[in-house]
């Protein structure tokens, strides 16, 4: 326990005026009232040792919207967007049960706890035939109406973080060069995010992830000035066993 002063104690400062200038005493004096004791940190009723303890319905009744998705080749093990106010803030929950019964529930990567928007647009499994392997993609939004494509793998009740790419509001990556954005505009895209799809290149091996959509650029008035196609691939480095983005 860290050292704290005395409740009964307290330090009164007291000045005096003398020939050779001006001396600060300080003495202790007896205070005029005592201080509360701490009162116990409450836990967050949304927290996983919650889940753990009380099981999956009695979440249903905590937020104001839940989204499951079961995973298609495992129904106990569920991926879920969870609201507590609906497309405002919201939780990704990865976790297995047996029947209401929650047995664990999966990491989320430090990347994405830190990164991560304000609430969730979709969550969905996505079984890659020529990988041969299961992903989860997520889509999220901020309270701007930025956001991320984020795609994980779920290795040993842990989910691993794969890519991250911006998808929805304000594009990133773009440079005025690239885009001939006017002094003061802005370059963002078409709403609501970028589509992904799953295809095998032509003499390719594996499924690469495409982000597919469009760059809106606007003036500084807001009027828009040009639209642009976009397209961004990744491709499956099997030795890695990672997805790395192509040079465009």
């Amino acid at each position: 326990m860290k050292n704290r002063t005395r409740p009964e104690e307290f330090h009164q400062l007291r000045l005096s005026v003398t020939k050779a200038g001006l001396v600060l005493g300080v003495f202790l004096a007896a205070p005029s009232a005592t201080f509360a004791a701490d009162e116990p940190e409450k836990e967050n009723p949304f927290s996983d040792d919650a889940w753990l303890r009380e099981g999956v319905a009695r979440q249903v009744t905590k937020y104001k919207h839940i989204d499951f998705s079961p995973h298609p080749a495992d129904k106990h093990l569920v991926a879920a967007n969870c609201e507590t106010d609906p497309s405002w803030w919201g939780d990704l929950m990865v976790f297995h049960r047996t029947g209401d019964k929650v047995d664990w529930i999966a990491k989320l990567p430090k990347a994405y706890t830190e990164n991560a928007g304000c609430y969730i647009l979709s969550c969905k499994w996505r079984h890659l035939e020529k990988v041969d392997r299961w992903f989860l993609e997520v889509f999220d939004s901020t309270h701007m109406g930025n956001g991320s494509f984020w795609l994980f793998s779920l290795e040993d009740q842990e989910l691993d973080l794969l890519f991250r790419a911006t998808a929805m509001g304000r594009c990133f990556d773009a440079t005025p060069e690239d885009l001939q954005i006017p002094f003061g505009g802005d370059a963002s895209f078409r709403d609501p995010h970028l589509a992904v799809s799953y295809q095998v290149p032509k003499g390719g091996k594996f499924e690469d992830v495409i982000l597919t959509g469009a760059i809106i650029v606007t003036s500084i008035d807001g009027k828009k000035t040009k639209v642009h196609p976009y397209t961004a691939r990744w491709e499956w480095i099997e030795k890695a066993e990672t997805f790395v983005r192509k040079a465009k």
